[in-house]
Parts: C-alpha cells; structure tokens; sequence
C-alpha cells in the first residue's frame, strides 16, 4: 500500500513573455485610434527583464482604460489578467500619473499550498 506522505508535485506557472510583447504591440496601435486617446499623453513600457510593465497617462480613469485594454488583449492572447500587481503609482511630469506593475510568473508557496 502507497502512503500519501511520498507523493508530492510541483505547482509551476510561466509567463509567455513573447505573447505578452505581442498584447502590448496591439495595446499600442489601439490606443492611437481611441477618441478617449486623442490628444493624450499615453506611454506603455514592458521591461521583461525585470518583470516591469509601466502605464502613464493623464488621469487615473484614463490609467483604468488603458489597463483594461491591456487585459483584454493578454486574455485574447491566452495569458492571465492575474499575470500583474500595482506597486506603485506615482506623480510625473505634467500632471501625469504613471502607474507600475510587478509582472507575476510565480506562485507563492501560501498559494501552492491552497
């Protein structure tokens, strides 16, 4: 009889981050054809390297757009909406917001554990 106690399995996730360049090259050519866009400062960056995705805009109801364009195109794409946390959100030049994500490709071992 197999007791219990000798099986185990890994819990992995990884982050395709070509699919997640390719969500952001889509986000980019539709945020210049919104009217909600038009004649607003708008920048994306992904940093894969160090797992950064950065949105600045005018306004925070501008950032909520912005970030679920995004979503939507990840989810179109096949990756998670959970894929990224906020970790900072910051004042920039011109009365602009911009806003910072973590990019998350790991499961802590709290959630394995669930």
């Amino acid at each position: 009889m197999v007791k219990s106690k000798e099986h185990y399995f890994d819990v992995t996730t990884k982050l395709d981050f070509m699919e997640m360049k390719n969500a952001i090259e889509e986000v980019k050519k539709e945020v210049k054809n919104w009217f909600d866009f038009k004649g607003v400062d708008v920048e994306i960056d992904l940093n894969d390297k160090a797992k950064i995705l950065s949105l600045s805009s005018s306004s925070d109801s501008k950032i909520d757009a912005f970030k679920n364009i995004v979503i939507s195109k990840m989810i179109k794409r096949g990756l998670s909406p959970k894929s990224f946390d906020e970790v900072k959100k910051e004042g920039i030049s011109r009365g602009n917001i911009k806003v910072i994500y973590k990019i998350v490709d790991t499961i802590s071992k709290e959630e394995t554990k669930k």
